[in-house]
C-alpha cells in the first residue's frame, strides 16, 4: 500500500511535468487549447495572438494533458497501451505500484480532484468531447535561492543522473522519489554542488534585469496614421509590445520629434 509520502511525490511529480511541458493556462493559448494541439497555424504560429512569441515547427510548444486519445495532437495523454504507457501512466505505475489500466483510471480521478481544488483548470476542446488539463498560473511559484540554498538544493538520479534544483524546504518531498525520466528505475538523492556558490551565469541572472527587444518598421510605405502610431508607440512605450527598436529609412530624418 503506498504511503502518504508516495502520494505527495506522485502529485508533485505530475504537476512538475505539466509545468515543465509548458501546460500553463494563458489567454494567448486559448485557440491552441481549443484545437487540442492539432494545428499550430493561427494558434501559436502564423496569425497568432498579438505579442505572443512564435512556436514554428521544430520548436517545442506548450503541451497540456488530454483525458483521451486525440489524432494528430501534440498534447500529452493519460491513455497509452501496456507495451508503451504514456509518461503519466509510467509515473503512476512507478510511484504507486499500479498496472497500466489502474494508472489510467487513477490519473483521471486525480486530475479531476486537482481541478476541484483549484490547482488545475479543465477545458473542453472544440470537438466538444476532449478534456484538456493545465496549470493555473497562480500556483507556479518562483523562489530566489541564496548561495547556500543553491548549493544544497539539488537532487539527482542514482541511475541516469537526471538533476533538478529544488527549494530546500521541499527537498524532503523529492528525496527517495522515483526518477521523473521516462521508465528510469532510479530514485532521487540529495546532490549538493559547491559549483553553484560562485556560478557565473547564476550571478549574471541575479544581477541583470531581462531586456526584451521589440522591433517595428518606419518606412515610406507606411500611411500617415500607421507612421504616427509607430512613432507614438516608440516614443511613449506604454504597452508590452510597443517597439523599442525601429528599422527605418530616411523618413525618420525629416524633423520627427521622438526624443
Amino acid at each position: 500500500m503506498p504511503s502518504d509520502e508516495d502520494f505527495v511525490r506522485f502529485v508533485r511529480g505530475l504537476l512538475e511535468r505539466i509545468r515543465m511541458r509548458g501546460g500553463i493556462k494563458h489567454h494567448w493559448l486559448d485557440e491552441w487549447i481549443a484545437k487540442a494541439g492539432t494545428n499550430r497555424f493561427r494558434t501559436i504560429w502564423g496569425q497568432r495572438p498579438d505579442g505572443m512569441p512564435a512556436f514554428p515547427r521544430g520548436l517545442p510548444a506548450p503541451r497540456f494533458v488530454l483525458d483521451r486519445r486525440k489524432e494528430k495532437s501534440e498534447f500529452d495523454g493519460v491513455h497509452g497501451n501496456p507495451a508503451q504507457p504514456t509518461w503519466y501512466q509510467d509515473w503512476a505505475i512507478r510511484c504507486l505500484g499500479l498496472d497500466a489500466q489502474g494508472a489510467t483510471y487513477y490519473l483521471g480521478r486525480v486530475l479531476e480532484m486537482l481541478v476541484d481544488e483549484g490547482v488545475l483548470a479543465r477545458r473542453t476542446s472544440g470537438d466538444g468531447s476532449t478534456g484538456i488539463y493545465g496549470l493555473l498560473p497562480g500556483h507556479v511559484q518562483i523562489w530566489g535561492l541564496d548561495d547556500a540554498q543553491a548549493v544544497g538544493g539539488g537532487v539527482h538520479c542514482t541511475v541516469c543522473n537526471w538533476k533538478q534544483t529544488v527549494h530546500p524546504l521541499r527537498l524532503h518531498e523529492w528525496t527517495d522519489a522515483p526518477c521523473p525520466r521516462y521508465r528510469c528505475a532510479g530514485h532521487l538523492r540529495p546532490n549538493p554542488d559547491e559549483r553553484f556558490r560562485d556560478d557565473y551565469y547564476r550571478g549574471l541572472y541575479r544581477s541583470a534585469k531581462p531586456f526584451r527587444v521589440i522591433t517595428a518598421e518606419h518606412t515610406g510605405a507606411l500611411t500617415r496614421p500607421q507612421r504616427e502610431t509607430v512613432e507614438r508607440a516608440f516614443r511613449d512605450g506604454h504597452r508590452y509590445n510597443d517597439p523599442n527598436v525601429l528599422a527605418c529609412t530616411p523618413t525618420l530624418e525629416l524633423g520627427i520629434d521622438i526624443g
